[in-house]
């Protein structure tokens, strides 16, 4: 006679030695993982593709003497304000002007990448900023290239510095200051354009110089950046939050007096030496403020 047949059986919620079960991750279906992997691999060939049909075309276009000819409008402006940029900077004039950034913003963050269709409402906010004093126009050029070459431009001047030669003797080398910007224009065709952009801001800083002998080199207080856009022809490229602060004192005339611009004799920089320690301390933010627009147009 036969045994019956004994099933041993465990409670699921049992494990060895009392610990709890493992939870279950529900993987990802492999489906959708190659899919999304095919897709990736598919816009890198477009954009390499893409890449290449735009040096082909630049090519071809030089060759036959129907290159793109872009036209490159850049205005530097700076911004002064006593107040924090995220609460007086451009980012704020440009929310308060109908152009606020679509979507969530982040705390505390006044730097400012943006593409705006909009020209005419940017122009007004401008506008605004100029006609109130707070905006300050560094340089204004148009530059005139070919699609692919770069153009750049310089407005400040420069001063030597001492540096050593090939053979060791004393030379001279000059090193520029000022307002610099270089832009390299790529045609993309239906329109759009790729835009290059490498401005730079400095200036003389003598306080953190330093001396050579008899020759003091001064420092440079510098505000730069190196980006790159692709955009709509005629939309504006928006490049703002490059924040200096610094400590000025606004000279305060006693009782009786002309103020230090009133006095005869005295330009604005010595009249505020002749009130110093009588002036009122405070910190002032300057940002620095790039708008640059790309427009095509026939070689001649």
């Amino acid at each position: 006679m036969g045994l019956p047949a004994v099933v041993m059986s465990q409670d699921p919620a049992f494990t060895p030695q009392g610990t709890a079960p493992a939870k279950q991750v529900a993987p990802v279906p492999a489906a959708a993982e190659e899919e999304t992997l095919q897709a990736e691999k598919q816009l890198q060939r477009l954009i390499a593709s893409r890449d290449a049909l735009t040096q082909e075309i630049d090519r071809l276009r030089k060759r036959t003497g129907q290159h793109s000819q872009v036209f490159v409008s850049v205005q530097v402006f700076e911004l002064t304000h006593r107040k924090t940029p995220q609460a007086n900077g451009f980012a704020a004039a440009l929310a308060a002007g109908g152009l606020a950034e679509p979507g969530p913003v982040e705390t505390g963050s006044a730097t400012v990448y943006r593409v705006i269709a909009d020209d005419e409402a940017l122009k007004q906010v401008v506008a605004k900023l100029e006609k109130s004093g707070a905006l300050k126009v560094l340089a204004e050029p148009t530059l005139m290239t070919v699609s692919g070459q770069p153009a750049s431009f310089h407005v400040g001047g420069e001063f030597p510095i001492q540096v050593p030669s090939a053979d060791g003797s004393p030379a001279i080398e000059f090193k520029a200051y000022g307002a610099e910007m270089h832009v390299v224009p790529v045609v993309l065709g239906q329109g759009r354009i790729r835009l290059g952009l490498r401005p730079r801001i400095s200036e003389l800083d003598p306080d953190h110089g330093i001396k050579l002998g008899d020759l003091t080199v001064p420092a440079l207080r510098v505000r730069g950046v190196d980006t790159s856009v692709e955009m709509h022809v005629g939309d504006a490229f928006v490049l703002a939050g490059l924040v200096q602060q610094r400590v000025v004192t606004k000279p305060q005339p006693e009782s009786g007096e002309t103020g230090p611009d009133e006095q005869p004799g005295l330009v604005p920089g010595k009249a505020a030496e002749a009130h110093a320690g009588r002036g009122q301390t405070e910190m002032e933010f300057t940002e620095l403020v790039v708008i640059a627009r790309a427009k095509i147009g026939a070689a001649p």
